[in-house]
């Protein structure tokens, strides 16, 4: 059986305070590790701030920036 991928983008479209409330929101969901991988990828401004949750066994991926205030650019 293969692995289930779950990952989160949100672009441009949270601050850091909205973006951590929905990780912490996710952690509180049980998930077996053996059967998904959580990733979570924050605009990469915030990655180093938001590499704490791989303690908690999700993946981070990062996500380039634009010079928009917000969106999906």
């Amino acid at each position: 059986m293969r692995k289930k991928i779950i990952a989160g983008n949100w672009k441009m479209n949270k601050t850091a305070a909205d973006a951590h409330a929905l990780v912490e929101a996710v952690l509180k969901v049980e998930t077996d590790p053996a059967k998904k991988q959580v990733i979570v990828i924050p605009p990469q401004i915030y990655l180093s701030e938001f590499s704490k949750y791989t303690q908690a066994g999700f993946a981070v991926g990062a996500q380039n920036c634009h010079a928009m205030p917000e969106g999906a650019y």
